[in-house]
């Protein structure tokens, strides 16, 4: 399945947000865009303003330091968190798992594909949770709601075919989670060179070993 890339999205719900001018929406693309590809601390107003074609001026029209600024491109992230969770859902959904490794490879390969395509993007959301728990709680939060009943399904499915641990669901989760994460932050946050398919058989192998019953 298709997944809308998190630039698209963020983009979407600035042009469906009629209480910001224009200008205002195009100064908040061009930071995110900034802001992904060089980091916060490394842009300046000035780079913003002449990204997004506006008078530096414009930009502190509304923005008075560059802190409101992070703070307001914030936000559109925060609200598109439950399409990409939905979005990911549906992957389970329209996906039929034979066995543990059906499952795993899935999961793996979909992540691996979605932080490669947006890389830039994650980088910002994951330096930010690492100081804001709001964001986390809401990514943890669309997590739980949105993918967790239908991922859930599929353990239990697997558990009555033998082919899974019989782990309480969540300390399953918890397990392939920081796996994962493990994994995919140090590439988004170093930009480090890898071959992604070669890195996500390793995860896999290393998953199956330990959720296959003994």
């Amino acid at each position: 399945m298709h997944t809308t890339p998190i630039k698209d999205l963020f983009q979407s719900n600035l042009q469906n947000n009629s209480e910001l001018p224009t200008k205002q929406k195009q100064v908040l693309k061009a930071a995110l865009e900034l802001f992904a590809a060089q980091g916060v601390d490394n842009t300046s107003t000035k780079q913003i303003a002449q990204l997004a074609n506006v008078s530096e001026g414009t930009v502190y029209k509304r923005f008075k330091t560059k802190e409101q600024l992070f703070t307001a491109v914030l936000h559109p992230i925060i609200a598109i968190i439950p399409q990409v969770a939905q979005e990911f859902r549906q992957v389970l959904i329209n996906t039929e798992f034979t066995n543990l490794t059906d499952l795993l490879q899935t999961i793996t390969l979909d992540r691996f594909d979605f932080a490669q395509a947006n890389q830039q993007e994650l980088r910002v959301i994951i330096r930010e949770a690492l100081n804001q728990q709001e964001l986390v709680l809401t990514i943890m939060t669309n997590v739980k709601r949105e993918v967790l009943p239908t991922l859930y399904q599929q353990f239990d499915q697997l558990k009555e075919q033998h082919q899974l641990i019989a782990w309480d669901n969540d300390r399953i989760f918890s397990y392939m989670l920081s796996t994962l994460i493990g994994s995919l932050v140090p590439t988004i946050l170093l930009n480090q060179p890898r071959n992604n398919k070669v890195v996500a058989a390793q995860l896999i192998e290393f998953l199956n070993r330990g959720l296959t019953p003994s």
